[in-house]
């Protein structure tokens, strides 16, 4: 199962989707390290905000100059809520 991740940014107004950064997959421990225990979300198929220190700490290791006061940041997937249910019901059952 491949799913791709992005750190977007959204206008803290308008919640319109205003940056974005592919999150590497040999990133994805560090990102689950930041976000700590989310047991029900071991593979981080869901939208996920991150505080100021996460997107700082993410941002340092993308090698981006992000902004963390600039917009709500969050760490999601880019597929569509289905296919994340039918993810998700996949890895439920191993």
């Amino acid at each position: 199962m491949s799913l791709r991740r992005h750190l977007r940014g959204y206008d803290k107004s308008t919640e319109a989707l205003r940056a974005q950064y592919a999150v590497p997959d040999n990133l994805l421990p560090l990102a689950r390290q930041l976000l700590g225990a989310i047991p029900d979300a071991p593979e981080l198929l869901d939208p996920h905000e991150l505080t100021l220190d996460q997107v700082q700490a993410l941002a340092k290791e993308l090698g981006m100059p992000i902004d963390p006061h600039q917009y709500d940041y969050y760490l999601e997937s880019d597929e569509s809520w289905q296919k994340v249910a039918e993810m998700r019901d996949v890895l439920s059952r191993t």
